[in-house]
């Protein structure tokens, strides 16, 4: 499997900017290496929209409803998934923390079933008490 992955809302240092909340991610997912196979097909679109790479940051929004047609054509001829990810970044602290110190290949006292099945949503919800703003600009800290 190929996965081509790309994010927006990014703010660097700056994560908690409350005038981007959300971080989002879209994945195109492949059977094959696109960057082989479609290399010359990518090639042509480029070259039409006068860019670099399919970027949104280089083509606009504009340009990227025009690409609907060629895209849907090499989605239909590669067998192409798409997904899209929201994750509210004031989550992301606690799910990278829970990934860092709960993961079960990493941390003996971790079980199986508490990293990688629906408990883990169990898990991160407790964990995310203990990181809440609330909780820690109300606790007294001695």
């Amino acid at each position: 499997m190929f996965f081509y992955v790309d994010e927006s809302g990014h703010t660097g240092n700056n994560l908690f900017d409350i005038t981007q909340p959300y971080l989002y991610y879209g994945v195109i997912g492949s059977t094959v290496n696109l960057d082989i196979l479609a290399k010359e097909e990518i090639s042509k679109i480029r070259k039409i929209f006068d860019v670099d790479r399919l970027h949104a940051a280089e083509l606009g929004e504009y340009k990227l409803i025009d690409l609907v047609a060629d895209f849907k054509k090499l989605s239909k001829k590669f067998s192409l998934t798409f997904d899209f990810y929201r994750v509210k970044k004031d989550d992301y602290p606690v799910i990278c923390f829970f990934d860092q110190v709960f993961d079960q290949g990493i941390n003996p006292a971790m079980t199986w079933s508490g990293y990688w099945t629906p408990l883990r949503y169990v898990l991160l919800a407790k964990l995310n008490f203990l990181f809440s703003r609330e909780r820690l600009c109300c606790t007294k800290i001695s």
